[in-house]
């Protein structure tokens, strides 16, 4: 700023030097350092004028970015106006709308993902409790051979869904992509249920619950085993929950 006023100074003295070798008159010498002080004068009044404004117009614009952040206010627009302020004021708001989507979709996602990592860590607790059944029933009880070998394989099926979820529950604890997908595939649903049941036989065998099934060996369903598995388990968990003890539960498997 000081370089372009010591500019237009010396430009001006020139000038007026100039004129005066030109005329040798002294007056035009007092009316150019007239027009030269009055130029200023009116430079620094406007200068002063475009500081003001330009100082409101930017703690005006801090003032929205900040709120737009903060999202507490939605920028204010005059619709009517064809002023440079209108039109970023008119951006500001497009950005503050695009903001504010993203915002909500970030909400969402993390709700969801709270909602999914608490869900699996309920999960969780089920096969302990069942491990626990099943180690304290071979530890107290004397079983047949036959019978061992079922809890060892009912075991087997509870430390495979333990992995399972815990193996879930890190992947969306780091937030990767496609955490919980389906991966579905013909497969007899029998063996699905298998896996389901497998989960239950500690709780019934201490409720002496009698059980049935009655599952067409051939039928096969396009499904994702372990999801599927997992959900059939929470119906048969919650059938010997509520189950009286000595009671009977019944599955029967309909195409």
């Amino acid at each position: 700023m000081k370089r372009i006023a010591a500019g237009t100074a010396l430009t001006l003295a020139i000038l007026i030097l100039i004129f005066y070798l030109l005329t040798r008159d002294v007056h035009i010498v007092i009316c150019g350092c007239i027009f030269t002080a009055a130029f200023y004068i009116w430079g620094i009044v406007f200068l002063h004028y475009f500081q003001k404004k330009l100082s409101l117009f930017t703690d005006g614009l801090c003032r929205t970015l900040d709120d737009m952040m903060d999202g507490t206010e939605q920028p204010q627009i005059d619709y009517e106006a064809e002023t440079l302020l209108s039109r970023i004021s008119h951006r500001l708001e497009r950005l503050y709308h695009v903001m504010q989507k993203t915002r909500q979709k970030v909400e969402l996602e993390k709700e969801d993902l709270q909602s999914l990592v608490s869900d699996i860590s309920h999960q969780t607790k089920t096969p302990i409790s069942n491990l626990k059944m099943l180690n304290d029933t071979m530890l107290t009880r004397s079983l047949t051979e036959e019978k061992q070998k079922e809890f060892l394989l009912a075991a087997g099926s509870q430390l495979d869904k333990l992995e399972f979820l815990i193996q879930g529950m890190v992947k969306t604890s780091r937030l990767e992509t496609g955490v919980i997908t389906l991966t579905k595939q013909e497969a007899p649903i029998e063996d699905t249920l298998v896996s389901a049941i497998n989960g239950v036989l500690a709780a019934m065998e201490q409720k002496k619950i009698s059980f049935s099934v009655d599952c067409p060996s051939d039928l096969t369903v396009s499904h994702d085993k372990r999801w599927t598995s997992e959900a059939l388990f929470n119906i048969l968990d919650n059938a010997v929950k509520y189950t009286s003890a000595g009671g009977c539960i019944q599955v029967r498997v309909q195409k």
